[in-house]
Parts: structure tokens; sequence; C-alpha cells
């Protein structure tokens, strides 16, 4: 059985996922739930708090997934693909709603601590990813760089359903990202 606290941060994730920070309330919060926003409030300080909450459970989960992609003996292109696929389908988060709402919002603390969460359970997976491909990467680029410009294109696949509707394959950006088009 799910404790009050879980009830709070899963609910609170589809509204916070769906209508960004600015829309959602504690209020709206607690009727969905059908508790008292003092219920809340015995859980979380604010809705900050809330927010912070739900998205280290999002990204926590995420970082796992792909640490676990990461061990799988499988070439490159399918770590890659399979890395990219899973981001993509289990991403809800609209990435641009998600960081207007933060420096607009949020405390200098709160955004911090977002930032260090979506460094190690997003970046940082992605920079291994390229880091041992090290000797096969041009030596004009590190592996920081990569990590942040494929994590700049991938990011147009989250946030559109381009990929859902088939017009762009993944599969098609990891080919031109690892060999180019010419």
């Amino acid at each position: 059985m799910k404790s009050k606290k879980e009830e709070i941060i899963n609910y609170a994730t589809e509204l916070f996922m769906t209508q960004g920070y600015v829309s959602t309330s504690t209020r709206q919060i607690a009727m969905g739930l059908n508790i008292t926003q003092p219920a809340i409030y015995h859980h979380f300080k604010n809705k900050e708090d809330i927010y912070v909450n739900v998205l280290t459970n999002f990204t926590e989960e995420i970082g796992s997934e792909l640490a676990h992609i990461l061990k799988k003996e499988v070439t490159p292109e399918k770590k890659l693909f399979e890395m990219s696929d899973y981001l993509i389908k289990n991403h809800s988060i609209n990435f641009s709603l998600m960081m207007k709402d933060m420096k607009e919002e949020l405390s200098e603390k709160s955004q911090q601590q977002i930032f260090m969460l979506w460094n190690d359970n997003y970046f940082k997976p992605f920079k291994y990813f390229f880091e041992n491909l090290d000797k096969k990467i041009k030596k004009d680029y590190s592996a920081e760089q990569v990590s942040l410009h494929y994590l700049r294109v991938l990011s147009a696949y989250m946030n559109d359903n381009t990929y859902s509707n088939n017009q762009l394959p993944i599969e098609e950006l990891i080919t031109i990202f690892f060999y180019g088009i010419f």
C-alpha cells in the first residue's frame, strides 16, 4: 500500500507533467486526492517542495534505467538507440516548460537541485556512453560536447510527436550522428 506522501507525489507528477508548475496548485492536488491542503503540508513544505520531490523521483527512475541500458552487451548504435528510445517514450516532461518554470518560479536552491538531478540522471549516462567511444570520436570534440549536442537534438524528439508518427525514425538520427552525412 502506498503512503500518503507517495500518493501525493504520484498525482502531482501527472499534473506537473501535463500542466506545468505554474498551472498546478496544491488545492488542485488535494481535490484530486480527496484530501485537505493541510494534509499535503504535513508531508511537504510548499508546492516547490512537492515539485522538487516529483522531479527527484522522475529523474532518478530515468537515471536508473539508463544505467541498466549502459551495462548491456550490445553494439554502441543499439545501446544509444535503447537509451534514446527509453527517454522519448518515458520522458513525459515538457522540457521547455519545465525550464521556463524553473527560471521564473523556483528558488535558486531548487534550481540547483534540479540541475544536479538532470546532470546526474540525464547528462552523465550519455557522457559515460560517449567517453567509452572516445577513440572513435574526432579529437576536436570531447565526450561532454558530444553528449550536450546529442541531448539537444534528442530533446526535439521528446517535446514533439514527430517520433510517435514515425516521420523521423530515431535510428536515422543515430546513424547521422554516428556517421555523418558524407
